[in-house]
């Protein structure tokens, strides 16, 4: 189930760019009610792929999906050089041929060496990375405001000035009826101020998506995965198909994927300090990354006891205040109204991927409804008390129930909210992979 979930995320996303669909609001309300069900009373479901070979040929068989889609639509929406464009699909092909070629090798059962299917994974990756570098080239200035805002805050910083207290230009001319603001909090531009200086904000979502991978790798083969399987794993992430036009409009998320992949594989190895390092800091980066944290506080009392979960809940939270106080000590006011304010107030977006907005639409089968403003305060609420409850009552309280309770949490916080677009899914894929690697059997299991 969450295998499917993931590829089917992967195909919505590119044929959508994360925005209002009928289908696709339906089929994921349906499976996070399902997911729900599930991490309260586990089901055994059967993939029919018995055997290490079987399972590495799936993922293989995602892998190249995920490239071959790439390869026929990258889904940039601010190209500028076409001919750099047609290069990029054609490293996007090439890259998929790797992949077919290695799960021919390995379906065959042919006595090829280790070394020639890892130094294809290698000459993948390193396409991805190019590929990832032409996206900056090919879209140099992309018609968005995380772009520009995140770019003129870093520049603010720079000269002096608090990013918070500052006026933006509003590039839609009103289209939107908001004030433009720096909205985020202060890690992940903190983070990226270098990148800056180098050209380009984007680079650091580059960075991000490297460090993602090799953690990614790192928990793999920490789980006694081959190098060749530990490698796939890393591009069933890297190879996301919506990840390039992710990368084009300069969200943030990868910044806090890069910290929750080290968080879990911090936790699987029990180096608890390196984990609540992550955990504060990219918890002062978007306002929903604390939840990270809050919900892995049953799985941390149950395998460390009280006096760790204390001592890692200190340390992240020092950290994160270390990061938020001086904002806020600055000018408190502007902190709070651009950074809490102005989300409590938000609007739904009837344009989002979301169970409201398909309510709000109405249709030929139902009237337009649109849901109250308490509906949404319940509904956050209860999410997150469902997702520890998910995790404390089931006797294993393994790391699988708690990356899993991620998953239901984040997910029914975006499928019932007023707002979730691309990055937000893109978030919640992540989720789902992680949570398939944390137990690779529950690809047969889940």
């Amino acid at each position: 189930m969450l295998l499917l979930l993931y590829v089917y995320l992967g195909f919505l996303l590119v044929e959508t760019h994360g925005h209002f669909s009928t289908s696709g609001a339906s089929i994921l309300t349906i499976s996070l009610l399902f997911l729900l069900y599930h991490s309260f009373r586990p089901v055994r479901f059967s993939l029919l792929i018995d055997g290490y070979s079987n399972r590495f040929i799936l993922i293989c068989l995602v892998v190249f999906s995920f490239l071959l889609t790439s390869a026929f639509k990258p889904a940039l929406f601010f190209a500028e050089n076409r001919d750099l464009l047609l290069a990029l699909r054609l490293l996007m092909g090439i890259a998929a041929l790797c992949l077919l070629l290695v799960t021919l090798l390995v379906y065959k059962e042919l006595n090829v060496s280790n070394n020639y299917i890892f130094y294809l994974f290698t000459l993948t990756l390193g396409l991805l990375l190019i590929s990832r570098l032409l996206v900056i080239i090919i879209s140099p200035n992309p018609v968005i405001d995380v772009f520009t805002i995140d770019s003129q805050a870093v520049d603010f910083f720079l000269d002096g000035l608090n990013p918070y207290s500052q006026v933006y230009p509003d590039i839609y001319n009103g289209k939107y009826d908001y004030e433009p603001g720096y909205t985020y909090w202060p890690s992940y531009f903190l983070f990226s101020i270098p990148f800056k200086m180098l050209g380009d904000i984007r680079l650091s979502t580059i960075f991000s998506d490297l460090v993602t991978g090799y953690f990614i790798y790192l928990f793999a083969k920490n789980q006694g995965k081959t190098t060749s399987h530990s490698m796939l794993w890393m591009l069933a992430w890297v190879s996301f198909p919506i990840s390039l036009f992710f990368l084009e409009q300069a969200w943030i998320d990868s910044f806090m994927i890069m910290g929750v992949a080290i968080f879990m594989w911090a936790l699987y190895n029990r180096k608890l300090t390196v984990a609540a390092v992550a955990l504060g800091v990219f918890s002062a980066s978007k306002q929903y990354a604390p939840l990270v944290g809050v919900l892995a506080l049953p799985y941390l009392y149950s395998n460390y006891g009280w006096k760790k979960t204390l001592k890692i809940s200190l340390i992240s939270f020092v950290v994160f205040l270390a990061f938020m106080a001086p904002f806020m000590y600055a000018d408190f006011d502007m902190f709070y109204e651009k950074t809490i304010g102005m989300l409590i107030h938000r609007d739904l977006r009837i344009d989002s991927l979301s169970l409201p907005a398909l309510l709000a639409r109405g249709g030929d089968l139902m009237q337009s409804t649109i849901l109250p403003g308490w509906f949404y305060n319940v509904l956050y609420s209860s999410a997150l008390i469902t997702g520890l409850a998910a995790v404390a009552i089931r006797k294993d309280r393994s790391l699988y129930s708690y990356s899993l309770s991620l998953v239901t949490t984040f997910g029914l916080i975006f499928v019932f909210g007023k707002v979730a677009f691309c990055n937000y899914y893109y978030l919640l894929s992540f989720f789902i992979l992680i949570t398939l690697l944390v137990n690779e059997d529950n690809m047969e299991q889940s």
